[in-house]
């Protein structure tokens, strides 16, 4: 990466990589460091952008595995990951301070019907970069991170369930819009870049445990999600402590309260077949908390829907 050329040339191989119009040929580093010889020493960043299942190619549903290509898809989806790490430290062969990237899927995390054991495989990945992460920054200074792309008319996420009304529906709830292979690329380079040097056992794009609404790089809004029993929803917005709340056993209406159980918002449905919502403010609240409230009520619908359709 030592000129514009050469940044335009990663970036469009990334972006071939991310998009899957590229079947990249998979290096190892061999026992006798060939691979470091060629480089001419040690490597700056390595990207591990390799997915594959069998029972998703072949079109056997989840429910109805094969446990042989299950295994192929776990050894090269997330294994392959561990490898990687495990040889690349032996030999030394990544410089301190370097980054190594991980291409990895929201539905490590949630319910995506059809996504199938690519699904399992990318929790694996993600629980690899997390223990290797820990391990290579603390004897090498090396960062290991996961990036999630937004939703990719790949060969596995093609056979996500519903996967183009998802594309749509990720489009309009984003301020931004979906994110393309080329901004994944771009990304992925800051990743790499001296400027994310203190970044790592992180997956960027999406958080496991919470939703994060981010203003200018400051966390004004954070969510945890509920737990198993729990519908309620935990929200801390500019410092203050906040409560999302069902109305009902279908919960279909929200109440936002604040620390002092005052109701602040509701937000109920415009009926089955419309989209949106009638929001009615009770009290003095800020437009981005109300934005980012509406968003988690949103993502809530969309976790119940996944969830009613993976058991259907």
């Amino acid at each position: 990466m030592q000129s514009g050329s050469g940044l335009f040339r990663l970036k469009r191989f990334l972006q071939h990589q991310i998009g899957g119009g590229i079947k990249g040929k998979i290096y190892t580093i061999g026992y006798e460091e060939r691979e470091m010889e060629i480089f001419g020493g040690k490597i700056d960043f390595i990207l591990h952008s390799i997915g594959m299942s069998p029972n998703v190619r072949k079109g056997l549903p989840y429910d109805d595995l094969n446990y042989d290509y299950f295994l192929k898809t776990l050894d090269i989806s997330a294994l392959s990951f561990h490898k990687l790490l495990l040889l690349a430290r032996k030999h030394d062969a990544i410089k301190e301070w370097g980054s190594v990237v991980a291409l990895t899927y929201v539905a490590a995390q949630r319910t995506l019907v059809g996504y199938n054991d690519m699904a399992d495989a990318k929790s694996l990945l993600e629980s690899i970069a997390r223990s290797f992460g820990y391990i290579y920054g603390r004897d090498r200074k090396i960062r290991v991170n996961t990036v999630s792309q937004s939703p990719t008319m790949t060969t596995a996420g093609s056979g996500i369930k519903g996967i183009d009304t998802l594309i749509d529906f990720t489009d309009r709830m984003s301020p931004l819009g979906n994110a393309t292979a080329g901004d994944c690329a771009d990304y992925c380079i800051s990743l790499f870049s001296d400027l994310t040097r203190k970044v790592t056992m992180q997956k960027s794009h999406w958080l496991g445990t919470a939703y994060e609404m981010i203003d200018g790089g400051v966390v004004r809004g954070r969510a945890d999600r509920p737990g198993l029993l729990r519908f309620d929803i935990a929200v801390e917005f500019d410092g203050q402590d906040y409560s999302l709340e069902p109305e009902g056993l279908l919960r279909q209406g929200w109440f936002l309260l604040d620390a002092e159980r005052h109701v602040l918002m509701e937000i109920q449905p415009r009926g089955i077949l419309k989209q949106g919502a009638y929001l009615s403010l009770r009290g003095a609240i800020e437009l981005d908390l109300v934005a980012f409230a509406y968003f988690l009520v949103q993502m809530r619908k969309q976790e119940d829907a996944a969830a009613v359709a993976a058991t259907s």
